[in-house]
């Protein structure tokens, strides 16, 4: 019996380590998130500076495990998001039904915000309307500064508050410009910032975002109905027929970034543009944002786009206002990169992912691909 005896014994102890290096070995795959550590900072291999590793996670998302790494960290060029650095950004809440339909998404934004650019100077711009004291909460809990601005014109319409958010960053900026660098001034309730968006620009750029897929491709045009009718609406039929002939791209008024000085002259121009009168039509802040994007910035006749650095990205890592064909989600490590490149997006305006999608306006059901 004793032979017997001492090969169970061993045979338990050499199992029982057998099994404990099993375990170690999966809880680094994911298996035990608790054991997992994380870097502080990375240093993109052409860059000269290091960045905070983004620390947002909860039970769909770990931006922890996001791809930063080798090329994927290219994108990140310019120095660390900091105190000279602004995303701003404004809501109005007119009913307690629309609060309810974006306070999840406005806990995300929020959330991310405070991880990817933590020490950049984040304002919410609280337009006239509803106060709703679950938003000032969950804005402060973020450190998201909240800022009240009153829009108000002569003229018996209230206007619909992504035009009237434009004189509101009109009159936060012209107080205000000179304390920053670097400008992201975006929606509030469907733009996600997934890492430091600020290095991914520097303070002289001025860049527009087109309503493009991954890679510049299915861009919405003005061949689209309601597309068309706010230009024709806004500036007449000759100039929406002209976009329409020359396949111009839709440029997205939810997202500009760039310089501060750029940014702020750019929205200078959006208020010396705007009709009050015209500013309760849907889309007509789409229609003033693109009428300027070709009539001034994009046109060599006014403006000399080189030499004010303007530029468009047509959906790439940095940014894009829709990847919905190439983005993948992964259910097991909690993270979204693209087919392709294998590499994460930095900031995204839709999300359209199988498993994981936040698209508030149901965008991708308004209008087919253009192909």
């Amino acid at each position: 019996m004793a032979p017997f005896n001492v090969l169970h014994i061993v045979f338990i102890i050499l199992s029982t380590l057998v099994f404990s290096l099993l375990l170690l070995f999966y809880s680094t795959l994911g298996y035990g998130i608790a054991t997992l550590t994380y870097p502080r900072y990375f240093t993109p291999r052409h860059s000269n500076y290091s960045y905070p590793v983004p620390t947002y996670h909860d039970s769909l998302i770990d931006v922890r495990r996001f791809n930063y790494k080798g090329k994927c960290g290219d994108v990140f060029k310019y120095k660390p998001n900091n105190k000279k650095d602004l995303w701003l950004t404004a809501v109005g809440i007119r009913d307690v039904e629309y609060w309810d339909k974006i306070r999840d998404n406005t806990k995300f934004a929020f959330g991310l915000s405070n991880s990817s650019i933590p020490n950049a100077d984040r304002v919410v711009l609280y337009l006239d309307g509803l106060d709703i004291p679950e938003f000032f909460d969950i804005a402060e809990s973020y450190r998201v500064r909240v800022v009240r601005e009153r829009v108000e014109k002569q003229s018996t319409k209230k206007g619909q508050d992504v035009v009237r958010r434009f004189f509101a960053y009109f009159n936060f900026l012209s107080k205000n410009v000179g304390k920053y660098e670097r400008i992201l001034i975006s929606d509030q309730r469907d733009v996600f910032i997934f890492g430091d968006f600020f290095a991914t620009f520097s303070g002289d750029e001025l860049v527009f975002l087109a309503e493009c897929d991954d890679g510049g491709i299915n861009c919405v045009t003005f061949g689209v109905e309601c597309v068309y009718n706010a230009m024709r609406d806004g500036f007449g039929t000759e100039e929406a027929d002209n976009y329409v002939k020359n396949g111009s791209i839709l440029m997205n008024a939810g997202t500009m970034f760039g310089g501060a000085e750029q940014i702020f002259l750019y929205v200078k121009k959006m208020v010396e543009t705007l009709d009050v009168e015209k500013w309760e039509r849907w889309g007509y802040d789409q229609a003033v944002h693109n009428h300027l994007f070709y009539a001034f910035y994009n046109n060599s006749n006014v403006n000399n786009k080189n030499e004010n650095n303007m530029s468009v990205d047509m959906c790439t890592q940095r940014a894009c206002f829709r990847e919905r064909n190439t983005a993948v989600y992964s259910n097991y490590w909690k993270m979204l990169y693209t087919r392709g490149s294998g590499c994460s997006p930095v900031l995204r305006h839709k999300i359209l992912a199988e498993g994981f999608s936040i698209d508030p306006d149901r965008y991708y059901k308004k209008e087919e691909p253009i192909k």
